[in-house]
């Protein structure tokens, strides 16, 4: 066990935790969706960008010869289809006069907060923590989906922070600690096929922005509601999250296979 890696690991996390944590100093009960919330946003995901652009020039984080030929699996567009889903359930969900309250402003603070939530989550944990995982396995393929997996239980736990900050949230926290576990496997998968961190923020990114695009009828004052989810709506989310695994799965071992090959 390379207990070096493990170590460089914890330390990544440490310094993007810390990064979170700054961020929600510097925004205090301001909400995130304005223009002071894109800004405080940037400082985690410019720690995460150097971090990451650091340890590639250190390390190989690569997880196969990067000169062979990228490939994008259609399997990682079911996420855009869960997000349609889920977009499509929320709109449904809202009062009719709501539709008419189409916000811009809104609309483009969230387009910027999802995929800048994309990029510091994929450089972090996709980028660093996945690679570095499958390197401690020695960079082989029987472990491959173990990385993966070991990295979305990091993904997902890491989500429990949201506790700290709204402690009755607890349904909804738990909630989403299962279905970034769903998300992070296809990503990661993703991720192990195409070596692309681009394919995965953007993927990452539209499927926040599909998932909450329902606050664009919402005054701005109401996008950061805390009130608990209930159970149906858990529920659905769930249904609509867990296939992700699978998907993940059988596009791994169809991957592994096609290495066996060459």
């Amino acid at each position: 066990m390379n207990k070096k890696k493990i170590i460089h690991i914890a330390f990544i996390l440490i310094i993007a935790f810390t990064a979170l944590k700054v961020n929600g100093m510097l925004l205090g009960n301001t909400t995130e969706l304005s223009y002071k919330g894109i800004l405080c946003y940037m400082i985690p995901s410019v720690i995460a960008m150097g971090l990451y652009l650091y340890y590639k020039k250190a390390h190989d984080l690569f997880f196969e010869n990067s000169s062979r030929r990228r490939r994008y699996p259609l399997g990682s567009c079911y996420l855009i289809v869960a997000g349609m889903i889920f977009c499509i359930l929320n709109i449904l969900s809202l009062e009719t006069n709501a539709l008419q309250n189409f916000n811009g402003k809104v609309a483009g603070y969230l387009l910027g907060m999802c995929f800048l939530t994309g990029l510091f989550e994929e450089m972090i944990f996709r980028g660093l923590v996945q690679t570095m995982v499958y390197q401690i396995f020695g960079n082989k393929k029987q472990y491959a989906l173990l990385s993966v997996s070991i990295t979305s239980i990091l993904f997902a736990i890491s989500h429990l922070f949201n506790l700290i900050e709204n402690p009755n949230f607890i349904l909804g926290t738990m909630t989403q600690v299962i279905y970034t576990f769903c998300l992070g496997m296809l990503l990661g998968v993703t991720y192990f096929i195409s070596k692309s961190l681009i394919l995965v923020i953007g993927l990452h990114g539209i499927f926040n922005f599909l998932g909450q695009f329902t606050m664009v009828y919402l005054p701005l004052e109401q996008t950061t509601g805390t009130d608990d989810i209930t159970i149906a709506s858990m529920s659905i989310q769930l249904v609509v999250m867990l296939p992700c695994v699978m998907i993940a799965k059988k596009m791994m071992r169809s991957h592994i296979g096609n290495m066996d090959e060459i």
